[in-house]
């Protein structure tokens, strides 16, 4: 076996050589040759045979060394192969790992700045935690710690990656309190308001894991952290049936708190569990129903639901064909039969019948024998007088005339003992169900739950395939028109609340009280601010001992005592109506009425970047701001954990929430409401605010991200921030070259490609102090001499990428790139296609506004164009916006599908480029008719333009993308 690497993994003369002489090549001086070596070694262990294989050897010895080579993708094979060796079954692999030094190397390979080795990194640790006495380790050996500290400072998108290994360490009791401890459970709760089902999926099963032994931690969820608004979210808004399963679990670990009972039912939450009872999916209808089951053996919480619409629901998932789902309903209607109203609710929905008709086909033996009788002994036991007069009372509609408002002039569940994380891939736990207490007994005392009815769950591994979550586009929905006064009047507007329309208005009100309670919490993070924060700040200012000067605290808090004055008024007057809530209370003009004073919310979402990184530098520099914030944490403890950070992100997440609490409103407002039409023009308005605020943050974004950029690259050409640059795209690859792989660093503009090394940090002067210039630029890539962005033919299934670009020089034109997976290349493919035919449609159109309408050319006839005159676009693009796929690591992806080396010829590749490029060039995106002439640039001038390429209908190969670009280049030097 010679030193220099061979191409690729399938060559013959690699197969040739057993797989237990490849370790001794880890011995050897030549980095290529370690690397070919390791790559080796990552494939073999995809299979049990090859584990076995390996772990006779002394591989794991020498691997483990390699972990923390200084060559940044020998760390990376070296973890890839650790993580994919731990992911067998035998414990007796792990194990040899943690003795050959492997938990030492953990804490130091944490505070990589590689994004492509800390990923192999966390997969390895996540692996390897699978066995106990490596957990064990991993606390002493002051691992656990430091993960936890790389994922309370994780970026927002690496945090669900972080979580994976803190998962399998929550598998033990021990560490339970030491998480909770921790600011790592502030994260977990933020992360159940991400946007990606995974992250959200990871909080709850950690959350899950947490509550089963921590009688604390379960009441601070609600009290504290007031998780139920966001778990009803999720129940109501979620497509995930997994993430709805879990949120029903974690709902009813919840409920074994009897403190909890009384914020359960009051929160509304039950009214989104009540609608899953009906849902199509088994498990979703067995956990909802056993909640219910759970927080009906107590009497306030079954008065408050009464009438939140449960019997009709109820009665019809007793006819379900799954035993499991009927045990679960008949233990909550058990339950619920105990209240007098509630009986005859469902003796009206005919319930005994539903349930006599059951008995024939249930087994004597059956649980379900017992309940219906039980639940039969019940409903016929006699209702009282008093209760049919209110029941007779409270289900007669009742009519108010209203003068219409004038529109605005402005059982826990416990956990299995193990789960097993193949090659990375995301820790997934099946949780078993937990039987909740009931009374089988007619009209008897419900027995109390306590944790004595927790169960144990046997191991369980279950291995979720990767899902892709495609982004679709959102629907036009036309703005309501305000009333006018004059109209309202003549119709006298006349509101009837229907029984029937009991769940509507529980549902309006469970809104209502979320967003007065969500008013009110925020309203109190602004006085924070401004009491403990801001306003000490101010006073020392004009001190002989200031802390920050005067443009120090106003670029950490802009405008934030402008807000603070805006929403303590604004939360006065939702008090005033929501506190006093009747059915027919109105909300609408109070937004109305505010809305143009959310714009004030600019200056702060365009500095609040720029204040986090001014924080950063002041909170590790200065010791006189250090000892300010430890004071404020001390004098006032509701500060906590979360620090000024926390205070500082909360007005960016405040109006985008009024969006989503208007629009719950409208739904869940009958139209015969007052407030349904003014609601709609609240709604409306705060869109189009919230609108303008997004688009003035993604301005801001994008110069600071620029900025960050230069200031962290050396060897640039000028200054990056120019009229126009906006910033799309970075990420991480391996360049395969002549002299060997290495790792890059990518950052797509749209109108440029840069590729950079890691370098040394380089101490540079910037306007915030001193600058770490981490990265080199190696190449400046100009998107208009982009020719074309395709996968390598005999590459297909791997992840590598090839961007042809005109020579330059000694420089041939060719750069292969290789990715982590498919996906993730196939993303990048995307981006970069889309950017470069935006960029080639602004030189065409600067070309074109910069001649004389004169001595613009004409339009070029069919047969310029290649084609007989008359004849049809045969071209193809794909309809609506390409998506990226998460990068998930699974145990089947081979460790040759990073870094493969060799070239090869082009293969066709499906790029959805066109549309983009006519957005780009301002021309419309439709799809012309067949025979229809092709689209073309219009301007005031009558001159006539040149023609835009035809407009293709579906998908392209590289030769017809390639055609559409050569059209491009004609134009341009025909402007020339």
């Amino acid at each position: 076996m010679g030193d220099s690497p061979l191409d690729r993994l399938d060559d013959p003369r690699i197969k040739q050589i057993p797989l237990s002489r490849w370790p001794a090549a880890l011995d050897r001086p030549s980095v290529e040759a370690q690397e070919l070596a390791l790559r080796v070694m990552t494939e073999a262990a995809l299979s049990e045979n090859g584990v076995r294989e390996l772990a006779a050897t002394d591989a794991i010895e020498k691997v483990s060394r390699l972990m923390v080579s200084e060559t940044d993708i020998l760390a990376m094979y070296a973890c890839w192969f650790v993580s994919n060796m731990c992911a067998s079954s035998d414990d007796d692999i792990r194990i040899a790992f943690g003795k050959a030094g492997v938990l030492n190397h953990y804490p130091s390979l944490f505070q990589t700045e590689n994004p492509l080795l800390l990923e192999k990194v966390l997969w390895s640790v996540t692996n390897i935690a699978q066995t106990p006495i490596i957990r064990k380790a991993m606390n002493i050996k002051g691992v656990s710690a430091a993960l936890i500290d790389l994922f309370v400072h994780a970026e927002k998108k690496d945090k669900r990656q972080v979580l994976q290994p803190i998962i399998n360490l929550l598998l033990d009791d021990d560490f339970h309190q030491t998480f909770y401890e921790t600011k790592g459970i502030d994260v977990v709760v933020e992360m159940l308001s991400f946007e990606e089902d995974a992250s959200v999926s990871a909080a709850l099963t950690a959350l899950l894991y947490l509550s089963v032994s921590l009688e604390d931690l379960r009441t601070a969820l609600v009290s504290k952290y007031q998780i139920l608004m966001q778990l009803s979210t999720i129940l109501e808004n979620s497509s995930n049936n997994q993430v709805r399963d879990l949120s029903l679990q974690l709902l009813t670990n919840l409920s074994f708190s009897d403190v909890n009972e009384a914020p359960i039912a009051e929160s509304g939450i039950l009214l989104s569990v009540i609608d899953l009872m009906g849902s199509a999916y088994d498990n979703l209808q067995s956990r909802s129903a056993m909640l219910l089951a759970n927080v009906t053996l107590n009497e306030t919480v079954r008065d408050k639901i009464r009438l939140f619409g449960w019997a009709d629901p109820a009665v019809k998932a007793l006819t379900a064909s799954n035993a499991d789902v009927q045990l679960q309903i008949l233990r909550f209607i058990l339950n619920i039969s105990l209240d007098d109203f509630c009986r005859k609710l469902l003796i009206d929905a005919e319930a005994i019948s539903t349930l006599e008709h059951m008995l024939p086909s249930i087994p004597s033996h059956d649980e379900r024998m017992e309940l219906v009788q039980s639940v039969i002994n019940n409903l016929n036991a006699p209702i009282p007088q008093a209760v049919l007069e209110q029941f007779k009372a409270q289900m007669t509609p009742q009519v108010v005339e209203v003068e219409p408002l004038a529109p605005a002039v402005t059982a826990p569940i416990q956990i299995p003992t193990t789960t097993t994380i193949p090659a990375g891939s995301p820790t997934v736990v099946s949780v078993p169900q937990q039987t909740p207490a009931g009374s089988p007994q007619p009209l008897a005392t419900p027995l109390s739950k306590s944790p004595s009815g927790f169960i144990s769950a046997q191991p369980n591994k279950t291995i979720p395939p990767a899902n892709s979550f495609p982004t679709g586009q959102a629907a036009v929905v036309a703005s309501p028109v305000a009333s006018t006064p004059a109209a309202d009047a003549a119709r006298r507007l006349t509101m009837v609340f229907d029984a029937t329309n009991a769940p509507m208005y529980a549902r309006r009100e469970k809104v209502a009280k979320e967003l007065l309670q969500t008013e009110m919490n925020y309203n109190a993070t602004l006085g924070t601010m401004k009491r403990d924060f801001l306003l000490p700040l101010r006073q020392a200012a004009l001190s002989n001992k200031p802390i920050l000067n005067d443009d120090e605290i106003h670029k950490l808090f802009s405008v934030t005592e402008v807000l603070a004055n805006i929403h303590a008024t604004f939360c006065k007057k939702l008090e005033a109506r929501i506190l006093n809530w009747k059915w027919d209370t109105c909300v609408a003009d109070i937004f109305i009425d505010m809305g143009e004073m959310l714009k004030a919310y600019k200056p702060y979402i365009n500095n609040y970047d720029s204040a986090l990184q001014f924080y950063a530098s002041v909170a590790t520099k200065k010791k006189s701001f250090q000892a300010f914030l430890k004071d404020a944490a001390v004098k006032h403890p509701e500060i906590g954990s979360a620090g000024l950070p926390h205070y500082l992100i909360q007005p960016i997440q405040r109006v985008p929430r009024y969006v989503l609490l208007l629009d719950q409103l409208v739904k869940f407002t009958p139209e015969t409401h007052a407030d349904h039409q003014n609601l709609g023009v609240a709604l409306d308005k705060i869109k189009k605010i919230t609108e303008y605020l997004n688009e003035a943050k993604r301005n801001a974004e994008n110069v600071n991200k620029i900025l960050d950029i230069e200031n962290t690259v050396t060897g640039l050409n000028g200054s990056l921030l120019v009229l126009g640059r906006k910033f799309v795209k970075e990420g991480t690859s391996i360049e395969e070259r002549k002299g060997g792989s290495r790792t890059v660093l990518l950052y797509l503009f749209n109108d440029m490609l840069i590729l950079c090394k890691v370098v040394k940090k380089l101490k540079r002067q910037g306007a915030l102090g001193a600058i770490d210039k981490q990265y080199q630029v190696l190449r400046h890539v100009p998107l208009p001499d982009v020719t074309s962005v395709t996968v390598p033919e005999e590459d297909a299934k791997s992840a590598k990428l090839q961007i042809s670009c005109k020579p330059d020089g000694d420089w041939n034109g060719n750069i292969l790139l290789t990715f982590t997976t498919p996906e993730e290349r196939d993303g990048w493919m995307n981006s970069i296609s889309q950017a470069r035919n935006s960029a080639l449609a602004k030189v065409l159109r600067d070309r074109r506004a910069s001649m004389a309408p004169g001595d613009r050319p004409a339009s070029p006839s069919p047969a310029a164009q290649g084609k007989p005159p008359g004849s049809p676009s045969t071209s193809h693009v794909r309809s609506g916006s390409s998506t990226e796929s998460p990068s998930t690591p699974i145990r089947s992806a081979s460790s040759s599908d990073v870094a493969s080396h060799g070239r090869t010829n082009s293969s066709s590749s499906d790029i959805p480029a066109i549309q983009a490029l006519n957005q780009a060039a301002g021309t419309s995106s439709a799809t012309p008719p067949s025979g229809a002439s092709p689209m073309m640039f219009t301007a005031a001038s009558p001159s006539a333009l040149p023609a835009m390429p035809a407009m293709p209908t579906g998908p392209m190969d590289v030769n017809q993308m390639q055609q559409m670009q050569q059209q491009l280049q004609a134009q341009i030097q025909t402007m020339a």
